[in-house]
């Protein structure tokens, strides 16, 4: 782990009432682990060991107490002097918690067990119920004289005429577009800067990364002309007359567009393998935050497991970045031979056809097995191979995002090829009158082809919003044909999509624990036992599991309970039984007392 210049280490912090001394420029996630705690959280079941995972604030791995207010995300916090932090679902300390114990008896806990086995007498339901209630629970409420005390800043309502929603390539080629037009447009993005995933990748795709910057500093020079872009805001929800609900830090915004874009992007998935929850295992987005965008370099030697060529191509970027990676494993063909061999020459092993089957470790990854697949994905016997690392990271393909495109009333259909579940779109990438999806959203992970569908979208929209320039309906009908042509000559890792992915969850029955949701624990082996008893539909296993009802809200584990369910009643993920749970707003936790405001 690379070590910071100690004079940087000015901040004085309380972690678990220890004094400590971190980087005052890293969020609270980092400046820990920087320091060498590796364990934020222990989980709300069996209180095993959890650390960064995502650094995007799509988890609940980095769930702490802060200053008293519980499941504050460290990886959202700032650093300041004096702030006291605590590890949640711990006694007495997240390094030393004698409620892990739980862990070992997980046998006595399966899913829906305080249903079956402690319901009747009466009398057990109710000591039962007070114990469980003290041994759970996402953190504990703070005291009065602790509350953290919102301002009362009003709800502000807001028109204009194209909205949006996310600013990495896509959405910045949208927003570009349809600004040029003359409309009023409104670009909102979670990050404090444009550029989405494009702009954490240092070392690999030059040419991209310099486009990138030109159209990024091109859109920029609007603001204030016709353009507004919410840095550090989350859309967490869509209503009725394509009104969105926006939190801008401590303010809520209730935004109508005459027309909407989602460019809302994609999610890392999560491989399913025995350990998946070990501190130390990364999503390629968390790693790379933590090396380009942080400059934090993970503890010791790692192993790579991907997809699609995206594992070669991290391993390389990582590399560049002074990170000591031991092996790569692609589950399919080696793509790029030639990365490939670079790698090989500087002491990286490569494994084709090869995926992950368990980490090891107490505190932190020890050790990955890595084991052969065929061309079905099924596991070959006998060919395990166990190499000794200290981080994990899966480079899978991307699962596009779904919450609020599910809110508009779009069908989605899953597709292998694209990664998960895609709304249907017209050649205009419309959903419905004055709504576009666009980019990773939509199922399109190519640089080139996401510039033309923002392009796409930015000047559908704007035509709907009632620009007049002159011209645009016929660019619209050339940018339609051209990306028809693209699309014709993709290259082949943006067609096998999540492919053999699929075929590995199919064949995969680890007995370990192998968890599907981070948030409660809950494995796969509950969702094949749900099946076992007779729940026959997503909603049911939800409502039995309660997968997808955690604070991440399904963002990590939804899809893949649906593939497992799938799996177990040997369906077609294109079954028409087979969807995506309702999502309801907000699909970010807010503080109550921001929701509780006069709206003006």
């Amino acid at each position: 782990m690379e070590d910071y210049n100690k004079e940087n280490r000015k901040v004085k912090i309380e972690l678990d009432n220890k004094t400590l001394y971190v980087d005052s420029e890293l969020n609270l996630a980092l400046a820990l682990y920087n320091s060498g705690i590796k364990v934020l959280s222990r989980s709300i079941k069996y209180h095993r060991p959890r650390g960064i995972f995502c650094l995007s604030g799509k988890c609940s791995n980095c769930l702490m107490t802060v200053n008293g207010l519980p499941n504050v995300r460290a990886c959202q916090t700032n650093v300041s002097e004096g702030l006291k932090v605590k590890v949640q679902n711990a006694f007495p300390n997240g390094e030393r918690d004698f409620l892990s114990i739980l862990d070992k008896l997980s046998f006595l806990m399966p899913v829906g067990f305080y249903y079956k086995y402690l319901a009747k007498p009466r009398i057990l339901w109710e000591l039962s119920k007070r114990l469980i209630q003290s041994l759970t629970g996402l953190g504990k409420l703070p005291k009065e004289e602790e509350l953290c005390i919102i301002g009362k800043e009003p709800i502000q309502s807001i028109e204009c005429d194209v909205v949006v929603i996310g600013g990495g390539i896509a959405g910045i080629s949208a927003s570009l577009e349809a600004v040029k037009t003359g409309v009023k447009v409104i670009l909102i993005d979670e990050n404090s800067q444009l550029g989405g995933k494009a702009s954490l990748w240092r070392y690999m795709d030059a040419n991209e990364r310099s486009f990138l910057s030109t159209i990024i500093h091109e859109l920029e020079a609007y603001e204030g002309r016709g353009l507004s872009i919410l840095r550090n805001s989350v859309a967490f929800g869509f209503y009725e007359g394509n009104e969105l609900g926006v939190l801008c830090g401590n303010k809520i915004l209730r935004i109508r567009g005459k027309a909407t874009i989602f460019a809302t992007g994609s999610y890392d998935k999560m491989y399913i393998f025995e350990n998946n929850d070990l501190p130390n295992i990364f999503t390629t987005s968390g790693i790379l935050k933590l090396v380009n965008l942080y400059h934090v370099k993970p503890f010791g030697d790692g192993v790579i497991i991907g997809s699609n060529g995206l594992a070669i191509k991290l391993a390389y970027e990582l590399i560049q970045s002074g990170v000591k990676i031991k092996a790569v494993a692609e589950i399919n063909e080696i793509m790029n031979k030639d990365n490939a061999s670079k790698l090989q020459e500087l002491g990286v092993e490569v494994y084709a056809n090869h995926t992950i089957d368990k980490a090891e470790g107490t505190k932190g990854v020890k050790r990955a097995t890595l084991i052969q697949i065929d061309k079905d994905g099924k596991k070959i016997e006998g060919t395990s191979i166990k190499i000794n690392c200290n981080f994990i990271c899966i480079a899978s393909y991307p699962q596009p995002t779904f919450e609020l495109i599910s809110q508009a009333e779009c069908k989605m259909n899953y597709s292998a090829e694209r990664g998960g579940f895609i709304p249907n779109r017209d050649e205009y990438l419309s959903i419905s009158p004055n709504i576009y999806v666009v980019g990773d959203a939509g199922g399109i992970c190519h640089f080139n082809l996401k510039i033309l569908e923002g392009r796409l979208a930015g000047i559908s929209a704007a035509i709907n919003a009632g620009s007049q320039q002159k011209g645009l309906i016929d660019l619209r009908e050339d940018l339609v044909k051209y990306i028809e042509k693209e699309m014709m000559n993709l290259p082949i890792e943006y067609t096998l999509g999540a492919k053999k992915e699929d075929l590995i969850i199919k064949h995969n029955k680890n007995l370990g624990k192998s968890f599907i949701c981070f948030c409660l624990d809950i494995l796969e082996k509950d969702i094949v036992d749900s099946v076992k008893e007779g729940y026959r539909d997503i909603e049911e296993i939800k409502r039995y599991t309660g997968i997808g009802t955690g604070i991440c809200q399904g963002k990590r584990c939804l899809i893949n309970a649906i593939r497992v369910f799938a799996r177990e009643l040997n369906l077609s993920l294109n079954d028409p039984i087979i969807h995506i749970p309702t999502q309801r707003p907000p699909i970010t936790p807010i503080l109550l007392g921001v929701l509780a405001k006069v709206s003006t």
